[in-house]
């Protein structure tokens, strides 16, 4: 298999606005959740690791499960 061909399912760094996209809130929002996490700052774009987007993830799949999801 070729290295161009491989496509993993999963990316080490996200940009803010996919890690919005995934947890479906605005950008704003996803740049809010960038500080509770730990973020990555490369000059002046903002990355997130994968570990810290399947955080993001659980913690709004915990609190869509019976709590208020604050907007």
């Amino acid at each position: 298999m070729n290295s161009r061909e491989f496509k993993p399912w999963f990316k080490p760094l996200y940009r803010v606005s996919e890690v919005a996209e995934l947890l479906g809130v605005s950008r704003a929002e996803a740049y809010r959740l960038t500080k509770t996490v730990d973020a990555i700052k490369l000059g002046s774009s903002i990355r997130i690791p994968y570990t810290e987007v399947i955080k993001l993830v659980e913690e709004r799949g915990q609190k869509s499960n019976g709590q208020k999801i604050a907007r």
